[in-house]
């Protein structure tokens, strides 16, 4: 029998903890837990951020600008300890759940990024720098598709008409289409390349 232990007392959030000072063992650790958060959002929200310390990398070697890059990575890391206060919150209140949505939402547009900023990269540097690129944009569409899971499971659940329904079927519709981009893209340049 599974058993879902919530938390109950105040100092449990005090699990979260600025995870720009964590090992990715101590990550590893916490999201393992049994206990609702970290969970599949912060998770998510740590695979964008992994992409875009790849995407920061192959642009320094190609020798483009990565300060945006470095924000956006520290804001998926940001990113994923919110989820974590979000989910926590609306646990505590099961009838607000707008920050947990607006956190997940935040997340996929992110990552949605990612992938595009991928898709560009893509064509203009060395072909040995764009495996890199593709495991980034497949890390960012992790991120995307964990925080629409999410969403999509808290808006149906919470919120089954309402806004929040058509803002999901809109980032379902963009998760999608990135999806049909990287495909687009492996045949693009990773088969060529191979042949």
């Amino acid at each position: 029998m599974i058993q879902i232990l919530l938390p109950t007392r105040p100092e449990q959030e005090e699990l979260v903890v600025a995870i720009h000072n964590w090992t990715i063992d101590a990550l590893l650790k916490a999201i393992s837990q049994p206990k609702p958060a970290w969970g599949g959002g912060s998770a998510g929200a740590t695979a964008g951020a992994m992409a875009f310390a790849l995407i920061e990398k192959i642009s320094r070697i190609a020798k483009i600008d990565a300060n945006e890059l470095v924000s956006l990575r520290n804001n998926l890391l940001q990113l994923a300890e919110e989820d974590t206060l979000a989910y926590l919150a609306m646990i505590k209140q099961p009838g607000n759940s707008t920050r947990s949505l607006a956190t997940s939402a935040k997340i996929a547009e992110v990552c949605l990024s990612g992938i595009q900023i991928t898709g560009d990269l893509l064509s203009v540097v060395k072909p040995v720098l764009r495996a890199d690129l593709f495991v980034a944009a497949h890390l960012c569409y992790t991120g995307c598709y964990s925080a629409l899971v999410n969403l999509r499971t808290n808006v149906e659940r919470l919120y089954p008409e309402n806004d929040w329904v058509d803002r999901c079927h809109y980032l379902e519709s963009r998760v999608n289409s990135a999806a049909d981009d990287i495909r687009r893209w492996t045949m693009q340049y990773a088969v060529s390349e191979m042949g």
